[in-house]
């Protein structure tokens, strides 16, 4: 099974990156044999049967919805908020994964997992040029 290559590698802004360093919110929970991971400031959603194929699956989608947004010009195509649910969730791991560090006690929920994923526009053009084509309107004549 491939391996997702860790995020913050993969992900890394170019030197010259016009804006400051952007990260998204990733929270991946086990539900039954399935993994599903939420981008929590776009809701994108997906489900795979390892963590690691999850957290790629997701990727790919968060890259293919702002190459979208970019082509399209709309930045309202990647602002809408995942439910309240995984927001809480997400500061809840994150709350117990830095008590663990500071008691030098170890996590025990293995079923839930946080993430940030910084955003590279250099990817996200290279999406662009490889998949897709300006959007053109066709007019009826």
């Amino acid at each position: 099974m491939k391996k997702t290559p860790d995020l913050a590698v993969t992900l890394r802004a170019p030197p010259d990156w016009p804006y400051p360093k952007i990260t998204v919110n990733i929270v991946t929970m086990r539900q039954g044999k399935e993994w599903i991971s939420t981008v929590l400031e776009m809701d994108l959603q997906a489900v795979g049967a390892t963590r690691d194929e999850s957290l790629g699956t997701v990727r790919e989608m968060f890259i293919h919805q702002v190459a979208f947004a970019v082509q399209k010009k709309e930045p309202a195509l990647i602002f809408r908020h995942a439910e309240p649910y995984y927001w809480e969730l997400f500061h809840e791991h994150r709350r117990r994964l830095l008590s663990a560090m500071v008691t030098g006690q170890p996590s025990n929920d293995d079923d839930v997992h946080v993430d940030s994923m910084p955003v590279d526009q250099g990817l996200i053009s290279q999406h662009l040029k490889r998949s897709h084509k300006p959007y053109q309107r066709h007019h009826a004549a």
